[in-house]
């Protein structure tokens, strides 16, 4: 089992006590965590970094291939 934990609210919180909670759920349980951050707190973060913008505007031009080429093929299909 994966426990999503997310990274922007362990700024609000004791890290010393999230990892001690960490260390005893993984070492009494088979579960494991995975820190993640929610896409609107990344962008409040790295919204203005050049860096970012790139990358979401890459992202996004995959995206919109990818609905393109099903669309494409769909319509074939039909």
């Amino acid at each position: 089992m994966v426990l999503p934990f997310f990274i922007g609210a362990l700024n609000i919180v004791n890290k010393t006590l999230i990892n001690q909670i960490e260390g005893y759920i993984q070492k009494h349980s088979d579960a494991q965590f995975s820190h993640g951050m929610c896409p609107e707190c990344s962008d409040e973060l790295y919204g203005k970094e050049d860096w970012y913008i790139e990358m979401k505007n890459e992202k996004k031009q995959k995206n919109n291939d990818f609905i393109h080429c099903s669309y494409s093929i769909s319509k074939i299909a039909d």
